[in-house]
């Protein structure tokens, strides 16, 4: 739900307070959309987010403006049907189940605490059972407490009902439908929130910035020259630092959900910064410059006392080949990198 927040977060500053959210929380054989895949849906129709490929959100959506009008939560499956009347058909040759709930602000402001802290943790919605308590979303910090916003649109639960669901969910480390006695619950893993370190905010660096937002990463930008961290040209990352990446780097925690872009092609800063980010475990380190370049900074590296081994982690040239032409384009072959080398860690859960 993570890629949701910015969109669902100006609906909420604009007024419009009846969201529904839609989640695949079941499939079977093939689908575009893995399990925990989320769309939202305003009162007037509008929505964000995708559950498909695009072949069964019409359906979905109209079983939004059923739920604005009843307030009751829906658990629709679809599978590779060509009655119309039997079922929606699914292209994509596989069976998917979607729950549909009202979303309460106070979960959802819950949830964005959970990825502005970056520690990740978990989340769901009870998918069957008691009719009063299906469609009742909850999550969980990553100690497995409850979060006070948790299971609030319904009177269904007791403490200890509630402390069941939550052991349930947080025993389980993947992402999916679980049993407890008579309910079933969907419970999906929260990562921490995986940041890109900018090192260096020219206009690729701008560029690189967007991109990493539209994707969900956190971004954090470091540069010493005054010129290029203005505020203006950062006014929504997560942190901008105007200084040396070895002053910046004491106040940062680089976690494994950590990459690091050096891209200020001045070897005094991105020395620096390539030597403070190789002691970490960091997913992702790379750097901009020819193959050149990058052989004479190996030299310089190994004998600041960096082993060839950690200089044998530094993708450079920085970002997949694709012929980049200009800042934008650079930006996108930097943040298609990063994303292939997350995904070839973490997968797609």
């Amino acid at each position: 739900m993570t890629e949701l927040i910015h969109d669902i977060r100006q609906w909420y500053r604009d007024g419009w307070d009846t969201i529904v959210l839609a989640v695949v929380i079941d499939l079977e054989g093939s689908a575009v959309r893995g399990r925990g895949a989320v769309m939202a849906v305003r009162n007037d129709g509008l929505l964000t987010g995708s559950v498909s490929g695009g072949c069964i959100e019409s359906t979905v959506l109209g079983a939004a403006e059923r739920i604005f009008k009843t307030g009751k939560p829906e658990i629709l499956t679809f599978c590779q049907i060509d009655d119309e009347i039997l079922g929606s058909v699914s292209p994509c040759g596989g069976e998917v189940t979607i729950a549909l709930t009202l979303l309460s602000k106070p979960f959802f402001d819950d949830f964005c605490g959970l990825i502005e802290n970056g520690k990740g943790g978990r989340w769901g919605l009870v998918s069957n059972g008691n009719p009063e308590a299906v469609g009742s979303l909850f999550a969980l910090d990553e100690k497995g407490n409850l979060l006070s916003s948790s299971f609030t649109n319904t009177g269904s639960f007791s403490k200890e009902d509630a402390q069941a669901f939550a052991e349930l969910s947080f025993t389980n480390t993947t992402t999916g439908v679980f049993s407890l006695g008579t309910s079933r619950l969907f419970s999906a893993v929260l990562a921490p929130a995986p940041q890109l370190i900018i090192i260096g905010a020219s206009h690729i660096g701008i560029a690189l910035h967007t991109i990493a937002r539209l994707t969900g990463y956190r971004t954090i930008i470091i540069d010493p020259r005054s010129a290029f961290t203005r505020k203006e040209r950062f006014s929504d990352t997560d942190k901008l630092y105007r200084m040396w990446p070895r002053k910046a780097f004491q106040t940062l925690e680089l976690t494994p959900y950590t990459a690091v872009a050096v891209i200020t092609h001045d070897t005094k800063i991105d020395d620096q910064a390539l030597q403070l980010a190789l002691q970490t475990e960091s997913f992702y380190i790379g750097a901009l410059g020819s193959k050149t370049t990058h052989r004479d900074r190996i030299d310089r590296l190994l004998k600041a006392g960096i082993s060839q081994s950690d200089c044998d982690r530094i993708h450079s040239p920085i970002g997949l080949p694709i012929q980049s032409a200009n800042p934008e384009e650079i930006a996108l072959s930097i943040m298609a990198e990063v994303v292939k080398e997350f995904r070839a860690r973490y997968g797609k859960g």
